[in-house]
């Protein structure tokens, strides 16, 4: 089922977040460092698939692919999770916001 967040056009999710992003609900800027956590998950899941391409093409152990799959799984769930607890923040805010009109 979505929630309120995900039924929004483009435009009016991108209102929602800036609201977001100005409202005394964003306690300690959590909207941006969550945003900071996806691009440095994004940038890491890129970098360490590169080096596990790397990694293949040179005679490497074993012990280096298991570090290069741990890492690229590491990223990805930190990319991943930080995307949708920022949504999820997101929504509450907009429900939050309805409800005192």
């Amino acid at each position: 089922m979505k929630n309120k967040y995900q039924r929004l056009s483009k435009v009016e999710k991108k209102e929602a977040c800036d609201k977001f992003k100005n409202s005394e609900d964003n306690i300690n800027k959590v909207y941006e460092k969550l945003t900071r956590l996806k691009v440095f998950g994004i940038i890491g899941f890129c970098l360490i698939f590169i080096s596990t391409l790397f990694d293949i093409f040179i005679t490497s152990s074993i012990i280096t692919y298991i570090v290069d799959g741990i890492s690229l799984l590491i990223c990805f769930i930190a990319a991943y999770k930080a995307d949708e607890t920022r949504s999820r923040l997101v929504n509450s805010f907009l429900i939050n916001e309805s409800k005192k009109k």
